[in-house]
């Protein structure tokens, strides 16, 4: 079941950035390329992904010792995509070569806010661990 689900995202997110990029005539970038624009991005970048990690453990121990549920979490992972997804927007837009790019990750963080309020409405989580 769970394969199913990581499946289909990949899917509707390739299918997404294809039409993006039709539409909009951006080139493709690499997979795993060195995105930062700048030292001001990577900076804040990485500000959000060790701030990302201590709330994730904080939230973690709180699910697992004091029965919070699993959906704070994933509501804590929704707010992070957002956070950081707009500061990559923001520096495709403003400061890269090319700004048609932010574009594409405007579509990922929607794509990723969308697949989380998926997952907390229909208690998918909940449902895949009992």
């Amino acid at each position: 079941m769970i394969g199913v689900i990581i499946l289909s995202i990949f899917i509707v997110n390739f299918a997404i950035h294809g039409v993006l990029r039709k539409i909009y005539k951006i080139e493709k970038k690499k997979i795993f390329s060195y995105n930062h624009v700048n030292s001001l991005h990577r900076k804040l970048d990485w500000i959000v992904r060790i701030a990302n990690t201590v709330v994730i453990f904080i939230v973690l121990y709180f699910s697992v010792f004091h029965n919070y549920s699993i959906n704070l979490m994933l509501l804590a992972m929704s707010g992070f995509i957002v956070i950081q997804g707009s500061i990559q927007a923001y520096f495709e837009w403003k400061k890269s070569a090319t700004p048609k790019h932010s574009i594409l990750t405007v579509s990922d963080v929607l794509l990723g806010v969308i697949i989380i309020t998926l997952l907390i409405r229909f208690d998918v989580i909940t449902k895949l661990v009992s």
